[in-house]
C-alpha cells in the first residue's frame, strides 16, 4: 500500500489534549462526514471533539497507526500481487481469504507438493496481520479492545483492562474479521463470546478458526489467547 497525500488534521478532544490525525486526499473524508468536528488544517480545533463513534475510534486508530508507519502493505494481499495472470477478488467475509487462495491454486494447477508448501507460506501470512493488529499496548488501545468485547464499563487503566479480558472467550479469527469490518465501514458483526472454554474449543474446532499460541508476540493477543483442549 502506497502512502500518498496525507493531510495533518489536529484535533482536541475533551480532555484538551492535541491528537494527530492524518487523512488521505480522495478517500472520502471530508470535513462534512467527521461530524462534531471544526477541522482547519495544519491548525488546532477550535471547538472540542463532542463524540466519537466506535467505527470512527477504529478510523483514527488505524490512520494513526499509519502516520507512524507501523502498518505496513497487507501480506496477504502482496502475496496475491505475486501472480498478476491471477484475477484477485478479496473477500470481505474471510480476511485469511482461504477461498482466494484456492482459486489461485486452481488456476495455477499446483501439485499436491506445491500446494501444500504455497499453503504453509500462506498460512504463516496470517500470524503477521493478528500480531499487526493488537501490536499496541498502550491504555486507549486496551480500553478500544474492552469495547469491542462489549465489557462494559470500560476499565480505566490497563491493569484492570487485563483482569476483564482474561475472563473473556472470543475466537480471535472472528476478533480480527469485525475489528477490519469496522475500519472499512462495512458491516460488522461482533464475534460471538463464548461462556466457556470448551464451548470456544468445539467452535474453534468445527469452523477451523484458531491461533497458534506459541505465534502470539504481541502483549493485547496474548492476553485473548487461550490454550484449546
Amino acid at each position: 500500500m502506497r502512502v500518498r497525500n496525507i493531510k495533518l488534521f489536529i484535533i482536541r478532544n475533551e480532555t484538551d489534549d492535541f491528537t494527530r490525525v492524518p487523512v488521505f486526499l480522495g478517500s472520502g473524508i471530508t470535513r462534512k462526514s467527521i461530524k462534531g468536528l471544526e477541522i482547519d488544517e495544519g491548525q488546532c480545533l477550535h471547538q472540542r471533539l463532542t463524540f466519537l463513534t466506535h467505527s470512527f475510534r477504529h478510523i483514527v486508530t488505524f490512520l494513526l497507526q499509519l502516520f507512524d508507519f507501523n502498518i505496513m502493505s497487507d501480506p496477504i494481499d502482496s502475496y496475491f500481487e505475486r501472480y498478476p495472470d491471477f484475477d484477485y477478488h478479496p473477500s470481505t467475509n474471510d480476511w485469511r481469504q482461504i477461498g482466494a487462495f484456492n482459486a489461485l491454486a486452481a488456476h495455477l494447477r499446483w501439485n499436491k507438493e506445491r500446494r501444500e508448501a504455497e499453503w504453509d507460506e500462506f498460512k504463516s501470512l496470517w500470524t503477521s496481520v493478528v500480531e499487526s493488529e493488537f501490536q499496541e499496548s498502550s491504555l486507549n488501545h486496551y480500553q478500544s479492545l474492552c469495547e469491542d468485547l462489549r465489557i462494559d464499563p470500560i476499565p480505566e487503566s490497563v491493569t484492570a483492562c487485563k483482569r476483564e479480558l482474561s475472563q473473556v472467550y472470543v475466537n480471535i479469527v472472528d476478533l480480527v474479521q469485525y475489528r477490519k469490518d469496522m475500519r472499512a465501514g462495512r458491516f460488522a458483526r461482533p464475534p460471538r463470546l463464548f461462556d466457556s472454554l470448551e464451548e470456544l474449543s468445539e467452535y474453534s474446532e468445527n469452523s477451523r478458526k484458531w491461533y497458534p499460541l506459541q505465534n502470539a508476540k504481541a502483549e493485547m493477543l496474548r492476553e485473548l489467547l487461550r490454550i484449546l483442549d
